[in-house]
């Protein structure tokens, strides 16, 4: 056959595309062939280290665990329903603690010792005592001297009936010792 330049430089360019194409194919066909052979050894690895049994042991261990932590979990559960009622309890037995005679209508016979102390009045900021500038009261002379002498006059009158009575008792007691005797 016989071609025309034309087509010998159309069919030339063709062939250095196929060329180019088988090259590149070459490469491709080199690279693929070096990644298999590296996926062949990280196999024959497997095989050869058991990783499989590896993974099926941890893989049940896992589940071991799985299954324990699920108990562990319920179990928490029913601590933290426990805690909360004995919170509530707390609470209830604290209020029926903290009632007295004050808050509740209890008698004051069950309060026990705890005396309730209840301080209305507001804190100020001045000094205990007398404040400067007031004049205090105090208990004078007259005002005593008048108690003192009620006072001593009452004493001398319980002081005379006294006398008086234990007079009278001792003249009887004599009158009657003097008619018995022989």
């Amino acid at each position: 056959m016989i071609y025309s330049e034309k087509q010998y430089k159309i069919l030339e360019e063709q062939l250095r595309k196929l060329k180019k194409e088988n090259e590149q194919k070459d490469k491709e066909l080199k690279l693929l062939k070096k990644q298999n052979r590296q996926k062949e050894e990280v196999i024959y690895d497997l095989d050869k280290n058991q990783y499989k049994e590896k993974y099926n042991v941890t893989l049940t261990n896992y589940k071991n665990l799985l299954k324990i932590n699920n108990e562990q979990n319920l179990e928490i559960q029913e601590l933290k329903k426990k805690v909360k009622d004995l919170e509530s309890k707390l609470a209830t037995q604290r209020v029926r603690i903290e009632k007295d005679s004050s808050n509740s209508s209890k008698p004051s016979s069950t309060n026990g010792f705890k005396k309730v102390i209840t301080n209305r009045r507001e804190k100020s900021n001045k000094k205990q005592g007398g404040q400067k500038g007031h004049v205090g009261t105090f208990l004078r002379d007259p005002l005593l001297k008048k108690n003192i002498n009620i006072i001593d006059d009452i004493e001398e009158e319980v002081i005379e009936i006294n006398k008086n009575e234990f007079n009278k008792d001792k003249k009887s007691s004599d009158k009657e010792s003097n008619r018995y005797r022989y």
